[in-house]
């Protein structure tokens, strides 16, 4: 019974040495993007330790340059980059971009390491890959990163043309029935004031020596008379002299 309770405990602590500890591992957000011909895309790098303490990570990072370039890279606080040939380099001719930063007090949870900035050059589907050449040191200077790494999926599409505006023409609204013609309100004429009223001349003259002639209200036949009679008694008296 003892050998067979230490054959077990052997066999046990033997199975718990071949099992692997939680793989650190790598990731990039968002995982899939659409964006449009010359638009960027802002990657962001995260490491979780899985349970390791890690100090020091690795990116090594490929995408295809026929359809991105690496705009620009933010390292993210708490980081010490590392300036080094081989640990920090971008190549948007080949299509890969390396960076390297140590964390002093090492870190145990998710933490960011940067930002990438892409820029779309052509229309297609990119797929941007953390690669095997990447790493994750814990203070043994062991690797804690295994397996497959995060990427990214990106869909470019081409610059969209907008379509040109078509104005409709304006229509003649058309009236149904009969279309009256207003009547003009007449213009009043201007009559003008008359200076003096025409009156018949003869009436006039006849009327003045009817009633002037001596101050008497007779008419001219009388006055004509009355003197034809002056003429003929001043005539005889003449004569008789």
């Amino acid at each position: 019974m003892n050998r067979l309770f230490g054959f077990l405990t052997i066999n046990t602590l033997a199975l718990l040495v071949v099992i692997p500890a939680y793989a650190a591992t790598i990731t990039l957000s968002p995982t899939t993007v659409s964006v449009v011909k010359g638009q960027n895309i802002s990657m962001v790098i995260q490491v979780d330790p899985a349970g390791s303490k890690v100090y020091t990570v690795k990116n090594s990072i490929s995408f295809p340059a026929s359809l991105l370039e690496v705009a620009s890279f933010t390292q993210s606080e708490g980081w010490v980059p590392l300036s080094m040939t081989g640990y920090d380099s971008v190549d948007n001719t080949s299509g890969t971009v390396i960076k390297t930063a140590g964390y002093p007090s090492g870190f145990s949870n998710i933490a960011t390491f940067g930002t990438l900035v892409f820029r779309a050059k052509e229309s297609g589907t990119a797929t941007i890959s953390v690669t095997n050449a990447s790493f994750a040191y814990d203070a043994q200077s062991k690797n804690a990163l295994s397996g497959a790494q995060g990427s990214a999926i990106v869909t470019i599409t081409a610059t969209a043309t907008p379509a040109p505006t078509t104005i409709p023409p304006t229509k003649t609204p058309t009236l149904s029935g009969t279309v009256k013609t207003p009547t003009p309100t007449p213009t009043p004429s201007v009559v003008a004031a008359s200076a003096t009223p025409e009156v018949s001349v003869v009436p006039l003259a006849a009327a003045a020596a009817g009633t002037t002639l001596l101050g008497l209200g007779l008419a001219w036949y009388w006055w004509l008379v009355i003197m034809m009679v002056l003429l003929v008694i001043s005539w005889l008296w003449r004569r008789r002299k």
